[in-house]
């Protein structure tokens, strides 16, 4: 479980983490939960009535990934650009042929968690969460490209790349949630880097570090750290001499249990997360990069800092007591505002074509001047300075490009777009990658094959398609109730496809450009696809797989299905009551199964190819929907079981 927690609390936000418990002791009191002053934004009128709210955790260990900005520091910096080239080929090949090895950039690219039950992710690339399990029990891409799940895969890598062409998972990189050094235990930098102390993936991280903020508007915004390891850690709080033994102990405890997480020093003056970009510690995440990057060494040199406003002993905000309350009028002129002036991307555009103009790229002084003004827009959505684009900066001769290079088509933005396609071939890293990759093609398979799937051996229905079962027990009568729950369930599949194909195709000559730029596809395996890719939040069709999960937990919790359909002896005609939790699961994940093995049989009949996969997702990454200790319980015998603990 994660230790550290970014809070809302009242009219304070920011991060907290489980720390030794002498650190909550504060003048003979012992506190709950202590804030910084930084953290409490505005005062609340009535302090009576506060709620504790867990925005977001330190959570899995992420990959850093590649963005343009970075990637142009990198070049500018002294990076080994030849590797960094060779990292994205490597990538692409991993991408382009499905492989298991691409299935797990694919997890790095959508932050899918380790854990394929997390429920935040439940509506989120449900296909991509199956192939994870898969790959983790043995079934890897390899074993059925030809199938829809190995269609969904190629066609997310492609949608992947047409979203963003640069952002590809960093070798021996780190995504971690910044938290501030309350121990003390981090020495001021001067005049040598600064010491951070960083937990990831369970272990602890020592040596020289790059550390970065998404995203690099300066040269400076990238910078050398050392972090501590578990020796000098302990050598340091061991020399605390105002510890005792047990409080030693315990904060040694505390913070080797730490994952994911980057400490910073209180030392560093200005502190080092407002040089990466102006971060704070109040939710900010950091980029981590060790030397195992390959892209860098100690010849990679870095820029001074851009100077960034420092807020952090800026008092909070008073409430308005002359506050009209909520009005739907100016929250849309503030909505109307806020579009008409948010200009962060093209800022970024305009950076990217002077960099590549320049000299020097970011290290010339035109760009550093232009992180100003990014500096200023990125901020503009917390204290609403606006900056005017064409007045503030076009206007300037200094922050004008004259071309236009070719990398920016990887960008989708609207600001630099060109119809007539005059750009020029950029001779940096962002160009060289962007030509080498642009045109990568997919193992798209001609037509989808589910049936594969069969000759398996971890998804050999003869190895699971029936549990262990006493031998007076018969499931006959429970597979004809699972072959009718099945087949009503993917009849409204079928109709809820066809009436999605139906509202996004808007015409017959539509409906035939689609069927003819994907070859020898049937439209309706396209379609499928398309319903499995969407950008909303539902891409993934999840009220079905509860639907069906539902409609199995409410067959077995029905205790008439239970007495007469299959715990019915043929032999004695006694009737047996569930008892044994193992038992129950097993029955569950045998209807699952069943459901699965139909589907995947019929699957031309039901013309809808993911349905099989939609049993299969319910089968290994939805979670249970009953407690099953406590779902059935009983005794051998007569009689229906006892009422007090059935669910």
């Amino acid at each position: 479980p994660s230790r550290a927690f970014q809070f809302r609390f009242g009219g304070a936000k920011g991060v907290v983490y489980a720390g030794e418990e002498s650190l909550l002791c504060q003048e003979g009191l012992q506190y709950k939960m202590l804030l910084r002053d930084s953290q409490v934004k505005f005062e609340v009128p009535d302090r009576s009535r506060l709620n504790l709210r867990i925005a977001s955790t330190a959570g899995d260990c992420h990959r850093s990934l590649f963005f343009p900005s970075a990637l142009r520091a990198f070049e500018d910096s002294g990076a080994d650009t030849n590797a960094i080239e060779k990292i994205y080929e490597t990538a692409y090949t991993q991408l382009t042929d499905v492989s298991w090895s691409g299935v797990q950039l694919l997890q790095q690219i959508f932050r899918i968690p380790s854990d394929v039950r997390e429920p935040t992710m439940k509506a989120r690339h449900g296909l991509l969460k199956l192939a994870l399990h898969l790959g983790n029990i043995g079934v890897t891409p390899e074993q059925y490209q030809d199938s829809f799940l190995g269609l969904y895969l190629a066609k997310l890598a492609e949608q992947a790349k047409q979203s963003d062409l640069f952002a590809i998972p960093i070798p021996g990189s780190y995504c971690l949630l910044g938290l501030t050094d309350d121990y003390g235990i981090l020495k001021s930098a001067d005049p040598d880097p600064c010491e951070v102390f960083i937990r990831a993936n369970e272990k602890t991280i020592e040596g020289e570090v790059l550390i970065y903020r998404d995203p690099i508007i300066h040269i400076g915004d990238i910078q050398k750290a050392t972090a501590i390891g578990e020796a000098v850690l302990r050598a340091r709080i061991k020399a605390d001499l105002r510890l005792s033994r047990a409080e030693i102990e315990a904060r040694i405890h505390a913070l080797v249990s730490m994952d994911n997480v980057i400490f910073f020093s209180q030392h560093d003056r200005p502190p080092l997360p407002h040089r990466l970009s102006g971060g704070d510690l109040d939710g900010d995440r950091f980029e981590v990069l060790t030397k195992e990057c390959g892209f860098w060494d100690e010849r990679y040199h870095t820029s001074n800092p851009a100077n960034y406003a420092d807020d952090e002993d800026k008092p909070p905000l008073q409430s308005d007591s002359n506050d009209e309350g909520f009005n739907i009028s100016r929250l849309a002129d503030f909505v109307g505002h806020f579009v008409q002036n948010h200009c962060f991307d093209d800022l970024q555009d305009v950076l990217m074509c002077l960099a590549d103009e320049r000299e020097g790229g970011l290290n010339h002084d035109d760009t550093k001047d232009l992180a100003r003004w990014l500096s200023k827009a990125v901020d503009y959505a917390k204290n609403g300075e606006v900056v005017d684009l064409t007045k503030d900066v076009l206007k300037n001769s200094r922050f004008r490009p004259t071309r236009i290079p070719d990398f920016l088509c990887a960008l989708n933005r609207k600001a630099y777009y060109d119809p007539e396609e005059r750009y020029y071939e950029s001779s940096s890293l962002l160009g060289k990658l962007y030509r080498a990759n642009r045109g990568k093609q997919y193992k798209i398979p001609n037509r989808t094959k589910n049936l594969g799937l069969l000759l398996i051996p971890d998804l050999d229905p003869t190895r699971f398609i029936k549990p262990v079962l006493p031998a007076t027990m018969s499931l006959f009568r429970l597979e004809d109730v699972i072959d009718k729950i099945v087949e009503g369930h993917a009849h409204q599949y079928r109709q809820y496809c066809l009436q999605q194909r139906l509202d996004n195709v808007t015409s017959i000559s539509h409906q035939f450009e689609r069927a003819t730029t994907y070859g020898n596809y049937k439209l309706s395996e396209i379609s499928e696809v398309q319903l499995f890719l969407r950008d909303q939040d539902d891409d993934f069709p999840n009220h079905f797989v509860q639907q069906l999960i539902m409609e199995v937990r409410d067959y077995l919790l029905n205790n008439d299905n239970i007495s007469h359909t299959w715990l019915d002896s043929p032999t004695t005609g006694k009737r047996i009551l569930l008892h044994e939790p193992k038992f129950v699961r097993d029955i569950y994940k045998w209807c699952l199964r069943k459901a699965w093995y139909k589907a995947i049989q019929q699957g031309e009949a039901y013309w809808t190819q993911g349905y099989a996969f939609i049993c299969l997702y319910a089968l290994f990454c939805a979670t249970v929907p009953f407690p099953l200790q406590d779902s059935f319980v009983g005794t051998h015998g007569v009689g229906p079981p006892n009422p007090g603990h059935a669910a």
